[in-house]
C-alpha cells in the first residue's frame, strides 16, 4: 500500500486501518530504507517500534495511569544498574532530600556502622562502640591498656592496684594496714624531736610523723 499525497484524510472513509496477523512487519511506515513506524503482529510478540525519536506533546499514559514525571526526572534513572529488588529497599523510605543528605561524604562501611548497632549509651558492650550517657559515664568495662598519663579528678579502686614505678602522692589516707616489702625513704626529711611534746613545739601536727633519731613516731597529743 503506498500514498503519494501530502495528506490523508479519512473524514469521509472508514475510520480503521486491518493489518495481517502473526507478521514481523505487518505494517511499516518507511521513508526510502529508514523505518519510522513499524507494527509487528508475531503471535505472543505484539510491539510496535519506532525507528526514530518520538516526541509526545500532550502527555504519556502507561497502562491507562498518566506519567507526570518530565523527561529531566526521568533521565536520571540513566545508567542505573538497579534491580528491582535493590531498589524495593527504598519502598516506604520517608527521609526528606535533607535527612538523606546527611549521608554525604560518608565513607563508614557497614561494620562500621554495626559497631553502634543496639548499644546502649554508658554501658560497655562485646565488640561494639563506647558511647557515654548523658553525664560522660560508662560502666561494665573491663581492661583498659594505655600508653600516656590517666589523669582524673578522683581514683576509686575496688580491688588490688599494682602500680609498677615511681608513685608521688601530694596526700595519703590510709584506713588499713600497710604492708610494705621494701624500705620506706622521707625524701623531705622529719623533725627531730625527743617525744609528742618536743614534736609539738617543733610544728608537728597531731597525727602527723617526727622521729627520734632513727625512729619514727606519730605525734598523738
Amino acid at each position: 500500500m503506498a500514498f503519494n499525497a501530502a495528506a490523508i484524510s479519512t473524514a469521509n472513509q472508514a475510520t480503521s486501518i486491518t493489518i495481517k496477523d502473526n507478521q514481523a512487519a505487518a505494517l511499516d511506515i518507511t521513508e526510502s530504507s529508514n523505518s519510522y513506524l513499524k507494527f509487528d503482529t508475531t503471535n505472543s510478540s505484539e510491539l510496535i517500534t519506532t525507528g526514530v525519536t518520538l516526541d509526545i506533546a500532550n502527555g504519556l499514559k502507561v497502562g491507562g495511569t498518566a506519567v507526570s514525571s518530565t523527561a529531566a526526572e526521568l533521565n536520571i534513572l540513566d545508567g542505573v544498574t538497579a534491580t528491582t529488588a535493590e531498589l524495593n529497599i527504598l519502598d516506604g523510605v520517608t527521609a526528606t532530600a535533607a535527612e538523606l543528605n546527611i549521608l554525604d561524604g560518608v565513607t563508614a562501611s557497614a561494620g562500621d556502622i554495626n559497631l553502634i548497632d543496639g548499644i546502649t549509651n554508658g554501658t560497655v558492650a562485646a565488640s561494639k562502640a563506647i558511647v557515654t550517657d548523658a553525664d560522660k559515664d560508662i560502666s561494665g568495662g573491663r581492661n583498659i591498656t594505655i600508653s600516656g598519663e590517666l589523669d582524673a579528678a578522683t581514683l576509686d579502686i575496688s580491688g588490688d592496684a599494682d602500680i609498677d614505678g615511681t608513685t608521688n602522692l601530694d596526700a595519703v589516707d590510709i584506713d588499713g594496714a600497710v604492708d610494705m616489702a621494701s624500705t620506706l625513704i622521707f625524701s623531705g626529711g622529719l623533725t627531730d624531736a625527743a617525744d609528742d611534746t618536743a614534736a609539738a613545739s617543733a610544728g608537728v601536727a597531731v597525727n602527723q610523723l617526727y622521729r627520734t633519731g632513727s625512729i619514727v613516731k606519730i605525734r598523738v597529743s
